[in-house]
């Protein structure tokens, strides 16, 4: 059984309206389409059963950390969880490996369709992984540092078009230069301009919780957002939490690009 922090043990995926939220509306009152939400950092297969009940698009799973398993999550395991999933529940693969035989290697043994690499990563390497599995997306993640400028930003991310599927913008913590999973925010605006200006699409990351989620759409219109520690209780999974997060993304909506 999967642990849930106070708060969550017995929340339903449905309870409040997760189940039915529509699209977001701009400032003329026109529908907006509906983002999209990926649950990062998730363990437990009755977690991620509950992630996709309460309407959330995508989960990811990360492997191949720095500092080692994740909730003593392996790739075995991963795709021991994958494959009990049923059909259009979308599964990423979230690594810090940057070579080109231990992606393939983590790739084959997740069974995940989708792929979003972190850190620096020769744009090569990624294309032969795209040439040697044709079926693959890949979400490049993008980091947006504290006092960097959107030019920097736009630059760094242009250079994934034509090899990622879609960017991922997330923050870097400005003490421990962490990438990804710090529980930071970064500035909006940055990300609004990199949304505006690439033909990618942007996924929003960083900081966002139930809280501040309809808020960072409202101000950036991504694509998808992201959210790992934002639904979590000392470091454990708040399934309230999770919830309150996909209905207030999804009823924000943010004008996704299609």
């Amino acid at each position: 059984m999967s642990q849930v922090s106070k708060g969550g043990q017995a929340a339903s995926p449905r309870e409040g309206g997760a189940e039915g939220p529509g699209a977001g509306r701009d400032e003329g009152g026109a529908t907006r389409p509906q983002v999209r939400v990926q649950i990062a950092g998730l363990s437990d297969p009755d977690d991620v059963q509950f992630a996709f009940a309460a309407g959330a698009h995508a989960v990811g799973f990360t492997v191949g950390l720095p500092g080692g398993p994740h909730d003593g999550l392996t790739e075995q395991r991963v795709g021991e969880i994958v494959r009990a999933l049923p059909p259009f529940a979308a599964t990423v693969l979230i690594t810090y490996e940057s070579g080109f035989d231990g992606l393939l290697g983590l790739l084959l043994r997740c069974r995940t369709p989708i792929l979003q690499p972190h850190g620096n990563h020769d744009p090569e390497v990624l294309l032969r992984l795209r040439r040697r599995l044709p079926h693959l997306k890949i979400i490049k993640s993008v980091n947006v540092p504290q006092g960097g400028t959107a030019q920097a930003v736009i630059r760094e991310a242009a250079e994934w078009e034509g090899i990622a599927d879609a960017i991922l913008l997330d923050s870097v913590d400005p003490v421990t230069g962490k990438l990804g999973a710090t529980g930071r925010t970064h500035d909006w605006s940055i990300s609004r301009q990199v949304v505006e200006a690439l033909h990618l699409p942007a996924i929003l990351a960083g900081g966002l919780n139930p809280a501040n989620v309809a808020d960072a759409i409202d101000a950036v219109r991504p694509w998808g957002v992201d959210v790992h520690t934002g639904v979590e209780v000392q470091g454990v999974l708040d399934r309230s939490l999770l919830a309150r997060f996909i209905r207030s993304a999804l009823a924000a909506g943010g004008s996704p690009r299609s």
